[in-house]
């Protein structure tokens, strides 16, 4: 699909704000609010916007802290691999939450950590 500049100015106001009305990025594009739509659609059925999410507020839902962790295993053999699953379960049983629930066991998860920033917290 080629893209003009209206198109872009649509796709950085949606990236920025993806419940924008027909009306505000209509302003923002320097369209008719009927070339709009008719624009956005088209973006859509090309697969330029490929869905509408919502950013979660980490803070707000209990969890304030990602951290990411590499893990190399000295075997890639099977019953290397099944003892890793084993353990990566019993950390999801102890707390963990998986980070997309889509994802298969053992592909990622997020733990309750100790908040650094909240009022009397040890750690600070």
């Amino acid at each position: 699909m080629a893209m003009d500049s209206h198109d872009l100015i649509l796709l950085r106001e949606l990236q920025r704000n993806g419940r924008a009305t027909n009306v505000e990025l209509a302003d923002k594009a320097h369209l008719s609010e009927s070339s709009c739509q008719r624009r956005v659609r088209q973006l859509e059925a090309a697969g330029a916007i490929e869905r509408y999410a919502a950013v979660v507020s980490q803070q707000a839902v209990g969890l304030p802290l990602n951290i990411f962790v590499t893990i190399t295993l000295e075997s890639q053999s099977e019953a290397a691999l099944k003892a890793f699953e084993r353990e990566i379960a019993s950390i999801r049983r102890s707390g963990a939450h998986p980070l997309d629930p889509a994802d298969p066991p053992g592909r990622g998860f997020a733990s309750d950590f100790v908040d650094l920033h909240a009022p009397g917290s040890a750690a600070r």
